[in-house]
């Protein structure tokens, strides 16, 4: 309990030996678990399922639901042998999960909790506005000295392709800014539209109906990602006397991704009780009921797509919507956020019931056991 991971998994990673671990390949994502094998994943026939049996107070579960603030402890049983007590299911290994439950005493309540933030690391360096239009003038005079064959460098200057440059723009907005040679405003387009730019000019065009802003001091990347909070707490209250013992464990997650322009995130709610009975001195009951709830919440579009081209634009428009002069789907927070949303829901409800009679009066070590259990999986999903 007292290490600060995500998830049962987690904390067996690097403390059982032999165990090994994987990431989906679509890692990242915060709802995506981890897998697990035990001595690798050889089997004894085709097919087989190499991982291992998980039992959680005797039911078979799943390691990636678990609090770890509900574990008493766990045991890994690699060898064999393990089948000739569990059955086939059991070739890949075993691995027992008891859970807490009350202790004789007084009631006990407790509080775990923790916030982490997580931050951009080491980046790669990437050239600005400024550096990227040098190097552009630069790719591009090689290529028109090549489809030219021209040798005289304002030859070769004149036939560069200045691309968008050449598509886009018009006179200028700015009615302080006047062409002296026509005593029109002046038309910023081509060249002219390159210079400007690499000069870090912040322009206000009109491209016939249409009204561009070219402005190079905008950063794509710290518009989508930036710092991301994530959030556990756990409250778990316990007690006993001679006959009846209680153990009751509600907790609550939520983590989310450093996008920034939208929501991507996951919020989960659980809750465990464990509670035993004493009828008489050789009746003994004991019941275990799990519950847990998930809502993960993601853009439906574009996420994790990136931009294909430097950016020239301003991020926003005036009035907050995704700003895109280029072709109308090229900012990708316009997807972020007009796109849609999609929901992901998953609700688990687990429960058992256990009796125990001891026939110590008839024969010493004789007990007969009992157990009912049900198990409850919902799942959906809904775009928004």
């Amino acid at each position: 309990g007292a290490r600060p991971v995500n998830s049962v998994v987690d904390a067996l990673q690097g403390a059982v030996a032999g165990m090994n671990f994987s990431t989906p390949e679509s890692g990242g994502t915060l709802n995506s678990t981890k897998s697990f094998n035990i001595r690798g994943t050889g089997t004894i026939g085709a097919g087989s399922s190499v991982s291992p049996l998980v039992l959680i107070d005797g039911m078979e579960g799943d390691m990636n639901a678990l609090n770890p603030q509900d574990i008493e402890n766990i045991s890994v049983l690699k060898d064999a042998s393990a089948s000739s007590i569990y059955g086939s299911r059991a070739a890949s290994g075993v691995i027992l999960v008891t859970t807490k439950r009350g202790k004789e005493g007084k009631a006990q309540i407790s509080y775990h909790g923790s916030f982490s933030r997580t931050i951009n690391g080491i980046q790669s360096p990437l050239t600005n506005t400024s550096e990227w239009l040098d190097m552009f003038y630069e790719a591009q005079y090689n290529d028109a000295k090549v489809t030219s064959g021209a040798t005289d460098p304002e030859m070769i200057h004149k036939n560069i392709n200045w691309w968008i440059f050449n598509s886009f723009g018009g006179p200028t907005l700015d009615e302080t800014d006047i062409d002296p040679e026509t005593g029109n405003p002046t038309v910023y387009k081509g060249e002219k539209l390159f210079n400007a730019l690499r000069a870090g000019k912040v322009l206000t065009l009109r491209n016939g109906n249409k009204i561009e802003r070219w402005d190079t001091n905008q950063n794509m990347m710290d518009a989508l990602y930036g710092q991301a909070n994530s959030q556990k707490h756990n409250v778990n209250i316990s007690g006993a006397d001679q006959r009846f013992g209680y153990n009751l464990s509600l907790g609550y997650e939520s983590a989310q991704s450093q996008l920034k322009p939208a929501y991507d995130g996951q919020r989960k709610w659980s809750a465990r009780l464990n509670s035993d009975y004493k009828a008489t001195e050789d009746l003994k009951f004991s019941t275990n009921i799990a519950y847990e709830k998930r809502h993960r919440q993601t853009p439906s579009q574009d996420l994790g797509a990136g931009w294909m081209d430097q950016w020239f634009w301003p991020i926003y428009n005036e009035n907050g919507d995704p700003y895109d002069t280029f072709s109308g789907n090229r900012n990708p927070i316009g997807g972020l956020l007009n796109g849609g949303t999609y929901h992901y829901y998953l609700t688990t409800l687990r429960g058992n019931v256990q009796g125990t009679y001891d026939f110590h009066k008839l024969l010493k070590g004789l007990t007969l056991t009992g157990n009912a259990a049900y198990k409850m999986v919902e799942e959906n999903s809904q775009h928004t």
